[in-house]
């Protein structure tokens, strides 16, 4: 089965620390149950509900950080 596609229209809307969704390199992910396991703390609120990836590649992340753990 395809991946769902999302607009960065519907991941404004995942803009809040129990519903959050930020968007890398094209890809959406749901970050609301990573927030406080984020190693780098809660910076990573700043890219609620927006395209992170300028955020994402300043901070210097590995694409390594990108794999999910599950």
């Amino acid at each position: 089965m395809p991946d769902k596609k999302y607009s960065l229209k519907e991941v404004e809307k995942h803009n809040k620390d129990n519903d959050a969704w930020l968007a890398i390199h094209g890809n959406v992910y749901n970050i609301t149950n990573w927030i406080d396991q984020h190693p780098g703390g809660s910076v990573i609120k700043y890219g609620i509900g927006k395209d992170a990836t300028n955020m994402f590649i300043s901070a210097g992340h590995h694409e390594d950080a990108l794999r999910s753990e599950e």
